[in-house]
């Protein structure tokens, strides 16, 4: 039976990952999860506010080479979001631009 003790002390102080600390917190790209096939209500939904809930959200496409991001506003509560779109979703909102979705 080996007889090794882990270390004490936590972490050694090097960085993590062998980047810096920029003393800023981490920022995640937010993707949603409709199909470019999904009915409208669906594709509303996976826009809705995610701090309030509310399917009362403005939003604006931006169109990439490969790829999108919507900029969304909540209407109810102000929040702001920008969610990364993959092609086939970023061609669906592009359908809507001049017709709103609506959540029948």
């Amino acid at each position: 039976m080996s007889s090794s003790i882990p270390p004490t002390g936590g972490f050694d102080g090097s960085e993590p990952c062998g980047q810096p600390d920029t003393g800023k917190p981490l920022s995640m790209a937010e993707t949603t999860t409709f199909r470019g096939d999904d009915h409208p209500a669906l594709v509303a939904a996976a826009l809705a506010c995610r701090v309030c809930l509310s399917g009362e959200v403005e939003w604006a496409l931006e169109v990439g080479d490969f790829e999108g991001q919507v900029h969304c506003r909540c209407l109810n509560c102000g929040h702001r979001r920008v969610v990364s779109l993959t092609s086939d979703q970023t061609l669906r909102l592009s359908l809507h631009r001049e017709e709103q979705l609506e959540v029948a």
